[in-house]
């Protein structure tokens, strides 16, 4: 999360940053907010449908960030307005999804990834 802070969380533009899942300031519950830009504020948004609302009626970009590398696919048209800006991991590592014999999640389902996304009305 360092790296994303460097190049977008201070700008001030960028306030507040949106989530669907969860503060991302909490790590396993814990709060790290030591690198929480200070006035940086974090709303949380009920359901992708609420996205897409608050998107289009928004005047400028706004800036989410998910706690997997793709959008929730609950509202294909979320992809068309929102695109990836930084990922902690690429999205090519997709490819390499699989899963342990006897398992039914994934090693990405196993660890913490994230991604900060800007979404643009049409």
């Amino acid at each position: 999360l360092e790296a994303l802070h460097a190049r977008y969380l201070t700008y001030e533009g960028m306030n507040p940053l949106y989530t669907l899942d969860r503060d991302p300031y909490k790590i396993f519950g814990n709060p790290t907010y030591f690198y929480r830009p200070q006035g940086l504020e974090v709303q949380w948004v009920n359901s992708s449908e609420s996205l897409v609302q608050l998107i289009q009626a928004a005047s400028r970009p706004i800036y989410l960030v998910h706690s997997r590398l793709e959008l929730p696919q609950e509202v294909p048209f979320l992809s068309k307005l929102c695109h990836p800006i930084y990922q902690t991991l690429p999205s090519w590592v997709k490819t390499l999804e699989f899963r342990t014999f006897g398992s039914t999640a994934t090693w990405l389902d196993r660890i913490q990834v994230w991604g900060l996304f800007e979404c643009k009305r049409t």
